[in-house]
């Protein structure tokens, strides 16, 4: 059953506002991890390294998740009194979730910033958080990669070890196989028996994990300076 409200249960114009607790210094952050996010091979090419994944945490991921969920929240307004300035919500989208990412209370945070009641065609956008975020951040490993032309040193069947978690989020150190590659997103697809895997299921077949983080058996760990 859509939950949606009706198109006239649903609250007045969204006008974002900037609140006194947007210091000029937060202000500008926001602003340029958004327009490192409208240019986001720019950025890869000009403020990533070769040498490092970017990691989750940078602000410019937060940007593409918030630029993602305010186009979709503005893509709900059905006539122009209910239009919403997507920009705007964004930069609030980012300010709000500086601390939090569980999407009602972002919803319940962004509603008292912006003086509305809690809406839930919003919030239900806003639900969405994290997997927005965690498609940000292949985003932007996927223009790392291209930008810093990041290539397989190992090839499919190469046995390999690497560190990772087990089903309990444990650190594990286990043996496998590559069976296939993932260049767009610098990974390699890990086969290992001890990890579950099963080829003709019912567990999953492989998993995802970096360039940097599988080594071939034999072969000592490396870290590079830079």
């Amino acid at each position: 059953m859509d939950a949606r409200p009706s198109p006239a249960a649903r609250s007045p114009r969204i006008t974002p506002r900037i609140t006194p607790r947007i210091t000029p210094r937060t202000g500008t952050e926001i602003q340029r991890a958004l327009s490192a996010a409208a240019e986001l091979d720019r950025f890869a090419t000009a403020g990533t390294s070769p040498h490092q994944r970017p990691p989750l945490s940078l602000p410019v991921v937060r940007a593409l998740a918030a630029r993602v969920l305010a186009e979709r929240i503005a893509a709900t307004a059905v006539d122009a009194a209910n239009a919403v300035d997507a920009e705007a919500l964004a930069a609030q989208i980012m300010l709000v979730t500086r601390h939090r990412r569980d999407g009602a209370a972002i919803a319940a945070e962004l509603a008292r910033r912006l003086g509305r009641p809690d809406d839930s065609a919003m919030a239900a956008v806003l639900d969405d958080y994290t997997y927005e975020l965690l498609l940000a951040h292949d985003r932007l490993v996927a223009a790392w990669a291209a930008a810093h032309g990041i290539e397989p040193v190992l090839s499919i069947g190469d046995p390999i070890r690497v560190v990772t978690n087990d089903h309990d989020w444990r650190p594990v150190e286990v043996t496998g196989e590559i069976v296939g590659i993932d260049r767009t997103h610098a990974k390699y697809h890990v086969f290992s028996a001890a990890l579950g895997h099963c080829p003709d299921g019912p567990g999953p077949a492989f998993r995802a994990i970096p360039f940097e983080d599988v080594r071939a058996i034999g072969e000592e760990p490396t870290r590079d300076a830079a």
